[in-house]
């Protein structure tokens, strides 16, 4: 009896995208609630520098490892927050908050 090979069939073959339309007061809605994610990463990072420069200077005191490698965990918080265009994503937020976006869309 030799072996078989079956090919593997996809169950997903069909395009699974789909057109999504929010009204402007869910627009409003979720750019709320990113406007308070927003918030929430900006204190995470402030908190992660003040915890990197405190690291810093204990790594620099004692001269050990450790404190250098916490600050660098602790920094790379800043740089991920910044790689992603904060400033330009706020515009964005408050431009759906005060419906400038929305009312260019449907012109």
């Amino acid at each position: 009896m030799g072996v078989c090979a079956k090919p593997i069939v996809s169950t997903y073959i069909q395009d699974t995208k789909r057109k999504v339309i929010f009204d402007a007061p869910t627009l409003q809605e979720f750019a709320m609630k990113a406007k308070k994610q927003f918030r929430i990463e900006i204190y995470a990072c402030l908190f992660g520098v003040i915890v990197a420069i405190l690291c810093f200077a204990l790594f620099f005191s004692i001269n050990r490892i450790q404190p250098l490698l916490i600050g660098c965990f602790s920094i790379s918080a800043l740089f991920i927050i910044l790689f992603m265009k904060p400033f330009r994503r706020l515009k964005m937020l408050k431009g759906f908050i005060e419906n400038e976006i929305s009312n260019e869309i449907s012109t």
